[in-house]
């Protein structure tokens, strides 16, 4: 963008020296003049692109900023949603294993009551009511806990992508501000630049300044070949 804003500014140059010079007829002070507005346009020109590829690299920058934001909210939250689930799936394994492991020791229970003689009715048959009723309950409470884990991992893959939208929405209001920034300093100084221009142009100052320095320039050159001219030598011989 800059190397193309530089041949743009060189062209200015070579443009408005063209058409001031007018085939190479203008006067110097003419051609002094047009040399000096065309570096002035060349500067104006240069400086709109610097602004335009300020705003646009504030742009971008925002943009993938915010891009890369939201990529990783969503990677984070989909690591907690897969961990929410393995923690769903882990606990059903568990629970059911846990059940069976429950039976099986009551199991073992009973079958030490029955080898040694105890009815199972009355007390024997009570305490493993109550057995079953305590495994019952342990078991549903690590399920609860189990569930409060998931569920705190899926309000964190949830808060994630919040925040990972708002960080980027963030981001791009950001580069959007620096870019509309970069803008409106960029045309303030391409309009006080333009201003600064057409005054110099149209001063008389420098029109006269110009005028003035290649008038003496062409008069001292006239005048330097025309104070040698009584070294020439007489056209006829001396007289006497």
């Amino acid at each position: 963008m800059r190397s193309n804003a530089a041949t743009v500014a060189l062209l200015v140059v070579i443009t408005v020296g063209a058409l001031c010079m007018d085939g190479g007829r203008a006067e110097p002070h003419v051609e002094a003049l047009a040399f000096v507005v065309g570096l002035m346009i060349a500067g104006l020109v240069m400086s709109a692109a610097g602004a335009g590829y300020s705003a646009y690299s504030s742009y971008q920058a925002g943009k993938a900023q915010a891009e890369y934001q939201e990529g990783m909210a969503q990677y984070n939250a989909a690591v907690a949603r897969n961990e929410a689930l393995r923690e769903q799936q882990t606990r059903e394994v568990d629970s059911k294993e846990e059940r069976r492991e429950a039976l099986r020791r009551r199991e073992r229970i009973r079958a030490m009551y029955a080898k040694s003689g105890v009815l199972l009715s009355g007390t024997p048959e009570l305490f493993l009511a109550e057995q079953a009723l305590v495994d019952e309950v342990n078991i549903l409470n690590r399920d609860r806990e189990s569930a409060y884990r998931a569920a705190n991992m899926q309000s964190g893959a949830l808060m994630t992508l919040h925040q990972g939208e708002a960080a980027a929405k963030m981001s791009r209001a950001q580069g959007t501000a620096g870019a509309i920034s970069a803008t409106l300093q960029g045309a303030a100084g391409v309009l006080q630049g333009a201003g600064q221009t057409v005054y110099m142009a149209s001063s008389p100052t420098l029109v006269e300044a110009t005028s003035g320095s290649t008038g003496a320039a062409t008069s001292g050159s006239t005048g330097a070949g025309t104070s040698n001219s009584w070294m020439s030598p007489p056209a006829h011989g001396i007289e006497w």
